[in-house]
Formats: C-alpha cells, sequence, structure tokens
C-alpha cells in the first residue's frame, strides 16, 4: 500500500522519518598496508602458493582480490585466495647499520695492507 497524503494533514504534520542504523563502518584490508609499503619501497617479495610453487617479484598494482607482480616470468597477477603466505626477500633487503656510535668525520678509516710492493 502506498503513502498518500491525507488532506487533513499536512506535511509539518506528519511523523519524523525512522533513523536509519548506524553505517557499518568499512572492514580494512590488513594487507593494503603492507602491499602499499612494499610498492612504495621497490622491496621484493615472495609469494608462497597453496601447491607449493613460490614466486619472488615487486608490486606494481594491487586490489581486493589480485597483486600484480613484476618477476622473471614477466608481469604476473596473483589471486590472494591462492597465496599462503607472503615474505619480505631478505636476500635482496637493504641492511641497514648495525646500530651504534658513528666514526668521526676526520677519524681515520680502517688500517689496509700495502698495494704493491714493499721494499
Amino acid at each position: 500500500m502506498s503513502s498518500i497524503p491525507r488532506p487533513d494533514r499536512s506535511p509539518a504534520d506528519a511523523p519524523p522519518p525512522a533513523p536509519s542504523p548506524p553505517a557499518k563502518p568499512k572492514p580494512e584490508e590488513p594487507d593494503r598496508a603492507f602491499y602499499a609499503e612494499a610498492r612504495a619501497r621497490r622491496t621484493r617479495l615472495i609469494f608462497h602458493f597453496r601447491t607449493g610453487q613460490q614466486l619472488a617479484g615487486f608490486v606494481c598494482a594491487f586490489g581486493r582480490y589480485s597483486v600484480t607482480v613484476d618477476s622473471s616470468h614477466g608481469r604476473v597477477i596473483v589471486y590472494k585466495h591462492g597465496v599462503d603466505m607472503v615474505e619480505i626477500d631478505r636476500a635482496s633487503a637493504p641492511r641497514s647499520a648495525p646500530p651504534g656510535p658513528k666514526p668521526a668525520p676526520d677519524a681515520p678509516g680502517p688500517l689496509r695492507p700495502p698495494v704493491g710492493n714493499a721494499r
């Protein structure tokens, strides 16, 4: 049945509409920040698939269901539902210097053996 305005009631006298339920927050994608940082830093990742295969490469783009990877096989689309684990390739990750005091700018460098014939 449709709501037909009654002549004895003006629209101002109409009851207020029922409050709408609060909007549900959009579920966050926990991998979004991981892939965004890997793409920005050009970090090489290793994708471990459910089949036991692995693929190493760099993230070009990513979405809700897939990741586009530059690998040795060219540009590959990886569907997330087939991935068991993603890890950073530690062999290609930049290594930072160990924490500790920095040498003074005028300090001598490490001692090296003489080059050539020493007489």
